[in-house]
């Protein structure tokens, strides 16, 4: 008799096949997890690039070759975080720091949909505020310029690369390339960010560096900058054309329209000067970006001329520009209109300064003619008409002997046919002396400037 054995019933069947997925799922989960750690350590050590502290101070990214008197933001891709440093007097300081979170594929961006957050020097162009947005990107985000010059010029694509808030919980490496914070970090983030003017480096690992410790590249770099100037300055267009990748690059429209009007204010013998100020120096692998603000100055006084960036790739064995952007100025017609008007301010400045120096020379040399010319027909001052102000000038010359009249703090507040200026004066002579602040207004009449009216506050 052959023995029986009982078949399980339908539910033992089913019972018996969920514990069996349970133990094959869990086995599974710990493979993936060993797999993983071991595939991508990077993200399994997100806290290791945590910002280090020395005991002398702060350490600063490599990447902050130089750092002008505003901010920069970096972020750090394998340590999930987003810093934004000051210059100052005293050096770079760490004013923000944050965790994000950013693509969610390693790798710097290649492609449209490839998941991963570009790697380079940026600036942020646009700002959304919350009514703007989906609430998916919280109450603020910042378009990046990616593709940037270098990018377009290695092929990269893509589109809204986006620094932006989220209403979901932070996690490390959830976004499809945008750099992503918490909403209340976001907010604090946008103080320092000025558009098209910031620059925001985005790096795989920041290299923290002592700020004491200066790179060859820093002096290299600057070594660049002063060449550009001085060939721009001297209208050297040969030597200028050298330091691009091409002479398409050259923004010659500029360029030449701020070279122009540097000869003719040399050949009227205008002191004025062009120069670079509030200079930053970024560096990331073999490129680098230069900004500063453009600026012409007559003596004392000085204007803006817009913010330049320039891209630098390094080609053999020196530095080269592949880009030029110049910030401020939308098209040249609009920077000749802004040196047009530098250009009547510088004359009207140099005009006046000429007629007061002219008419304190005749009055401390007792010229009374020559002084009487520097004054309207209708001047009033001190409760006298012109021909009784000067004889009164008149006597005082009589009655004293050694007259010295010193000028200083000169303030010119400037029109086309009228203009104000206010100075310290010292004056001294044999039988008196006084110091005060004198006004003087004045009103051009026939291309000369001459002064209609006179006060007099003693100090």
């Amino acid at each position: 008799m052959s023995k029986l054995t009982r078949q399980p019933d339908i539910n033992e069947c089913k019972e018996m096949f969920a514990l069996r997925l349970r133990s094959i799922t869990f086995v599974l989960a710990a493979l993936y997890a060993v797999f993983f750690m071991t595939l991508e350590p990077c993200r399994a050590r997100a806290d290791v690039s945590e910002f280090p502290e020395k005991r002398d101070g702060i350490l600063v990214p490599g990447a902050l070759i130089a750092l002008a008197s505003n901010y920069a933001v970096v972020v750090d891709k394998s340590g999930q975080k987003i810093y934004a440093f000051h210059s100052n007097d005293k050096g770079m300081e760490l004013h923000f720091k944050a965790s994000c979170s950013t693509g969610m594929n390693d790798g710097s961006k290649e492609r449209t949909g490839d998941g991963r957050t570009p790697e380079g020097i940026y600036f942020a162009t646009e700002r959304y505020t919350e009514r703007e947005l989906s609430t998916i990107y919280g109450p603020l985000a910042f378009n990046l310029n990616y593709p940037n010059f270098i990018d377009n010029r290695k092929g990269r694509t893509g589109y809204n690369i986006w620094i932006h808030g989220t209403d979901a919980n932070l996690s490390p490496f959830q976004s499809n390339g945008c750099v992503v914070l918490a909403n209340d970090d976001i907010m604090r983030l946008s103080r320092f960010i000025e558009l098209n003017k910031t620059p925001i480096i985005i790096l795989n690992r920041v290299e923290w560096v002592s700020e004491d410790a200066i790179p060859p590249s820093r002096k290299e770099l600057k070594g660049f900058l002063e060449v550009w100037v001085n060939s721009l300055k001297a209208g050297r267009f040969d030597e200028l054309s050298r330091m691009y990748e091409s002479e398409e690059l050259i923004d010659m429209a500029s360029l030449n329209k701020i070279t122009d009007r540097l000869r003719s204010w040399e050949s009227d013998n205008l002191e004025t000067s062009f120069s670079v100020d509030a200079v930053s120096i970024l560096r990331h692998e073999r490129h680098a970006v230069i900004t500063f603000d453009q600026a012409l100055s007559f003596r004392d006084r000085s204007w803006t001329l817009g913010h330049r960036i320039l891209f630098l790739g390094r080609n053999q064995d020196r530095w080269v520009i592949s880009g030029d952007h110049l910030r401020d100025s939308a098209s040249p017609d609009l920077l000749g209109e802004q040196l047009a008007i530098i250009d009547t301010m510088v004359r009207i400045y140099a005009g006046v300064e000429e007629m007061i120096e002219g008419w304190r020379v005749s009055w401390q040399s007792g010229n009374m003619k020559e002084y009487a010319s520097y004054y309207t027909p209708d001047f009033t001052g001190g409760g006298m008409n012109l021909s009784r102000w000067i004889a009164h000038k008149k006597r005082v010359a009589r009655i004293n002997r050694d007259i010295t009249v010193t000028i200083g703090d000169l303030d010119i507040t400037p029109g086309s046919h009228e203009a104000k200026v206010s100075f310290m004066q010292k004056y001294r002579s044999s039988g008196h002396s006084d110091v005060g602040i004198k006004t003087l207004y004045l009103k051009k009449v026939n291309d000369r400037w001459k002064i209609r009216r006179e006060e007099w506050r003693v100090l």
